[in-house]
C-alpha cells in the first residue's frame, strides 16, 4: 500500500496543478487499460479456440478464424 502511495501522491499533485494536462493523462490511461484488457482476451480466445465473432450494430458479425493447416495445396 505504501508504494501506491508513493505513486499516487506526486501524480495527483501533478494533476491539480495542470487540471486539463492530467485528466487527459488519466483518461488515456484508463482508456489504454480497457483496450489492452480486451485485445488479451481477444487474443487468448483466439489462441484457445482457433478464432472469434464480433457483433457490429446487432445487424451485421465479423468472424475470424484460423485457416486449416491440412490443405495440400
Amino acid at each position: 500500500m505504501s508504494y501506491v502511495a508513493m505513486v499516487a501522491i506526486p501524480l495527483a499533485i501533478w494533476v491539480a496543478t495542470h487540471p486539463v494536462t492530467g485528466t487527459a493523462a488519466v483518461a488515456a490511461t484508463a482508456g489504454l487499460l480497457a483496450v489492452g484488457r480486451r485485445t488479451y482476451r481477444l487474443a487468448r480466445c483466439f489462441s484457445e479456440c482457433g478464432g472469434f465473432a464480433l457483433d457490429v450494430g446487432g445487424t451485421a458479425r465479423i468472424t475470424v478464424a484460423r485457416a486449416p493447416t491440412d490443405d495440400p495445396c
